[in-house]
């Protein structure tokens, strides 16, 4: 065994635990992976093993390969997991999968091959690979079509969503949730079946089934990924994968998912963003910024402001589970702000993703007041009223007189520099920007602005609500237009510029798309508004 995989013997069963922190990442080099290999090898000619429980240390099953290694020479005598799974699939001892945490990519894969998956309440597996521009590489495209059908399995590859526990349990890829502690309630899940006489299930030899003719049905979905994806190569590849699925054996589908994959991982798509994910990691961590200061776990927040923006940051604050004071001029305003919500969570019922008891439950996270008084309990202010220096002057002066001393106040603001607007504040060190992009429940990217005199503390607290909210975070400086803007606003200008040189509005907006910008310059100052921009 490795060191970042133990095995050990518990009565009749081989328990095997992988230790690769953070995420128990499935590296080759490091041996994560010839160590998994060694375990199952070493019960295999053990006669006191009658079945296998593989879990993880710490929060997570594995949340995958290690990005970093892809397109790097593996280390001699280094088993690959295409190696561990093949021969997974050849063992003759049931196989037991304990999944805690995300449960991503190649660990998702890892316990698909097992026999039998086991999974806490708190789980939640994917297959995201199609945003990193390639598509599950380890046999993901010819086993979860076999556990859950052709067309969810394919609605999961090409979208890259998370399955709770409870979904995945209901789709039939998690056999049972286990409450209480993992490890002593999947153990005691194994000795029980196998009394039982626990038999092999492998997926390998399952058969796909699925309604209509499966012809039919990957004509149909090459040309949705035609129209939806519009050139980008990953959807499109994992549709082939899941045609041979149904049309080829087992091992032959396996050749089809790695030629697939290898000429993926080659393609300038993939390339660009893993270099995103990668530096979307490093934008996480903020130079300089002082390690003495706390974790802030957001409780309650005040939104100034019920408009659009403000309305849109009270509903993610209030998915996350925070309690939210939303602020306008009158009632009215306030309740129109919280009103968004409850449209957005009937669109969501009307799809079948969320329950009318889901809505009640986030609508009662929301308070919506003309109040200031009910701002002295909160633990962040987020301001949102009109980018006008006065109007948000006059606003932070007014609540700062209600707040707490040590509360951090935050703006939310496209363009106005954070410097200027923190003069109207008595507490500069603790005033700070937090600029959301519309719609804020869509947009996934915040920009943290520093001011000039914005202290170490400020930073923090913001960064630890927007990961609260499941938001990327990236600090910046404090400048006009800030960052984003900063690239965007050369964008709107060069397609405004092609309109005044005659060409079609059209076919500029189009060349944009077929670029992978997701809406085109033009659109973009329509959205935003003329008068803005």
């Amino acid at each position: 065994m490795s060191q970042v995989v133990s095995y050990e013997v518990r009565g009749s069963i081989g328990l095997i635990q992988m230790n690769n922190p953070p995420v128990n990442a499935l590296s080759v080099n490091k041996g994560v992976v010839q160590g998994l290999l060694d375990a199952i090898k070493a019960g295999d000619h053990d006669p006191r093993v009658n079945a296998y429980l593989i879990i993880g240390a710490g929060k997570n099953f594995s949340g995958g390969a290690d990005i970093s290694e892809f397109g790097q020479p593996k280390s001699t005598g280094m088993a690959t997991l295409a190696d561990l799974l093949a021969y997974m699939d050849t063992v003759t001892k049931p196989i037991v999968a304990a999944l805690s945490g995300p449960t991503m990519g190649g660990g998702f894969e890892l316990a698909l091959t097992c026999h039998y998956r086991l999974a806490s309440a708190t789980t939640i597996v994917a297959l995201p690979e199609v945003k990193l521009g390639i598509l599950p590489g380890a046999g993901g495209t010819q086993r979860l079509p076999r556990i859950i059908g052709a067309e969810q399995g394919l609605k999961v590859m090409t979208s890259g969503e998370f399955m709770s526990a409870n979904q995945a349990q209901g789709l039939g890829v998690v056999d049972e949730i286990i409450e209480g502690d993992l490890l002593e309630g999947s153990l005691t899940w194994v000795k029980r079946n196998l009394k039982n006489n626990l038999p092999i299930a492998r997926v390998s030899e399952r058969s796909i089934e699925m309604s209509g003719d499966p012809k039919d049905f990957i004509d149909e979905a090459r040309e949705v990924v035609l129209k939806k994806w519009r050139g980008y190569p990953a959807p499109g590849a994992i549709v082939n994968c899941v045609e041979a699925a149904l049309t080829k054996p087992f091992k032959e589908g396996l050749q089809v998912e790695r030629r697939n994959f290898e000429h993926l991982v080659s393609t300038e798509e993939s390339k660009s963003l893993r270099h995103l994910f990668f530096s979307e990691r490093q934008a996480n961590k903020v130079v300089g910024l002082s390690k003495d200061v706390a974790p802030l776990q957001v409780n309650s927040i005040a939104v100034i402001g019920a408009g659009m923006m403000g309305a849109g940051i009270a509903l993610v604050s209030a998915q996350a589970g925070i309690e939210v004071v939303l602020i306008d001029r009158d009632q009215a305003a306030a309740d129109k702000g919280k009103a968004y919500t409850a449209s957005y969570m009937d669109k969501g019922i009307a799809r079948k993703k969320a329950t009318p008891e889901k809505k009640e439950e986030m609508l009662a996270r929301i308070t919506a007041t003309p109040d200031l008084d009910a701002l002295k309990g909160c633990d962040l202010i987020i301001e949102a009223v009109f980018e006008d220096p006065a109007v948000k002057a006059e606003m932070t002066k007014k609540v700062e007189a209600v707040i707490p001393e040590d509360c951090i106040f935050a703006s939310n603001t496209s363009t106005l520099p954070i410097t200027d607007l923190a003069r109207a504040s008595t507490r500069a060190e603790q005033f700070i920007g937090i600029h959301f992009f519309s719609p804020v429940e869509k947009m996934l990217l915040v920009e943290i602005i520093k001011g000039a005199e914005t202290g170490d503390r400020a930073v923090a607290k913001a960064l630890d609500y927007v990961r609260q909210i499941r938001k990327t975070p990236i600090v910046v400086n404090d400048a006009r237009f800030f960052y984003a803007n900063r690239c965007i606003i050369p964008y709107i200008n060069e397609g405004l510029r092609m309109v005044t040189e005659g060409v079609a509005p059209s076919l500029i907006d189009n060349a944009a798309r077929q670029l992978g910008f997701p809406v085109g310059p033009l659109q973009l100052n329509d959205e935003t508004s003329i008068d803005l921009g």
